[in-house]
């Protein structure tokens, strides 16, 4: 691509012999930019120069004031307007790649915008369906990629676990196609799942948290293998024993998710009529991600983030439970929050949830048993309008937005409702479809 430089253009019009030539082509970048900033830079304009060779000169030369210099190759910018330049030279070349694909830019995560900007070619429809195949394949077999980890049973006794990492399925370039992740979804949870209690580090003392087993596999639909999502646990305490705790309903927030957060409305509809009426509490967070089910800073951060933003929630007791996906089906662990650890969530939870994940300190969490009950009932609340995942409409996602609720069962993380303009690209591609197909009829009866 360098060759359709101007400059090297008018070289190989205007020679008369063979002769050699020495460029630098980073010009004198190194003196005020990193060596991968260089290279970066460099690249991305040799990428432009591959996607629109005329806009990408006007882009790095828009007029005849901009001075370059003699020995260079590139004009003499400063750093701030080299950044502008890239960030016009990122805008074309995502917009050309999505309008290749006949999609939105805004569709692209941002690990795929890296590989766009990088030159890596986007999956073409034959290894699409070569990988739905190996897919299909895995959820009859439950191969999936495995790690081991300690796990404490029942017993007490501790074991080695393999833990599958459903959530790593296929490459970058690929992992936020929907096709492919409901059907690593399908892998991992379908009918047959079973969820395991891990009780490690907990104590006959220990909090004990009581959770109705079919309201929780109907909660199951709502993972992800790739992204976390998270319900609030609603319930009571009884009277004779402070220390269990029953669930009795799960309210399933909007969300948003990644493969490291799950980001929800600051306030909850926590005196909705439902709770009031049935005397139900807060009783903690549900939280189901990818890998070992370890607590981390921002399951106290949002601890801290409920109590400082709604009013009137219990400031005792919290609890955490986590869900990761395990060899046979799902693993769980639980975690009460101790009074240091929600005053340490009240005064960081700002700055933990800005953070990536960290460990948290012992002295923050006690482990907490669990136990899956089939005689008690539950109920879920959801959102009035009955979309809860933002992960494919993710422009509309406002933290600040207030949501009421309603008694129903969620839908599933890739239902229709979650996804519109999946439908919109369908639409536009069998509008084109049409077209052609006139155009060829028209063109026989001629």
């Amino acid at each position: 691509m360098v060759l359709r430089h101007s400059r090297l253009v008018d070289l190989r019009i205007s020679a008369t012999e063979s002769k050699g030539w020495e460029f630098c082509l980073y010009d004198d970048w190194l003196q005020q930019f990193q060596p991968a900033t260089c290279f970066n830079l460099l690249n991305l304009i040799l990428r432009g120069y591959h996607v629109n060779l005329n806009r990408t000169r006007e882009t790095l030369v828009p007029d005849l004031h901009v001075e370059v210099h003699h020995s260079h190759f590139w004009p003499t910018y400063t750093r701030e307007e080299w950044e502008r330049v890239s960030i016009r030279l990122q805008e074309m070349i995502i917009a050309d790649s999505a309008r290749r694909m006949n999609v939105s830019p805004n569709q692209f995560t941002e690990m795929e915008k890296k590989d766009i900007l990088l030159g890596k070619k986007m999956t073409t429809i034959e290894i699409q369906e070569e990988e739905k195949k190996e897919l299909e394949e895995m959820r009859r077999t439950k191969l999936i990629q495995e790690q081991t980890v300690n796990v404490t049973v029942k017993s007490g006794e501790k074991i080695q676990k393999k833990i599958k990492a459903a959530f790593d399925f296929g490459n970058s370039t690929t992992s936020s196609n929907w096709r492919t992740r409901s059907l690593a979804d399908a892998a991992a949870f379908d009918e047959s799942t079973t969820i395991e209690i891990d009780a490690l580090g907990a104590v006959a003392s220990s909090d004990q948290l009581i959770i109705p087993m079919e309201t929780l596999k109907l909660f199951i639909p709502c993972c992800d293998v790739q992204a976390q999502c998270c319900a609030y646990l609603f319930g009571q305490t009884l009277p004779e024993a402070p220390n269990i705790k029953e669930v009795l309903c799960i309210m399933v927030p909007p969300q948003k998710g990644s493969a490291v957060e799950c980001t929800t409305p600051v306030h909850i509809p926590h005196k909705h009529p439902a709770l009031v009426e049935n005397h139900l509490s807060l009783l903690g967070v549900l939280r189901c991600g990818g890998g070992e089910p370890a607590l981390h800073s921002r399951d106290l951060a949002l601890h801290g983030r409920l109590l400082a933003s709604n009013d009137e929630l219990q400031t005792e007791g919290l609890v955490t439970a986590v869900m990761g996906i395990s060899q046979d089906g799902l693993n769980m662990r639980c975690y009460t929050t101790t009074r240091e650890g929600i005053s340490w969530a009240l005064e960081n939870y700002a700055k933990a949830l800005e953070r990536e994940p960290t460990e948290v300190a012992p002295k923050h969490f006690a482990p907490c048993r669990a136990t899956l009950s089939e005689d008690l009932q539950g109920f879920f609340l959801v959102p009035t309008g009955g979309d809860w995942n933002y992960a494919f409409k993710g422009a509309t996602w406002r933290e600040s937005t207030e949501f009421d609720v309603r008694a129903d069962i969620p839908v599933f993380f890739f239902a229709a409702h979650h996804r519109p303009d999946h439908f919109l690209n369908f639409a536009r591609l069998s509008e084109e479809e049409e077209t052609i197909d006139m155009a060829d009829m028209d063109d026989t009866m001629a």
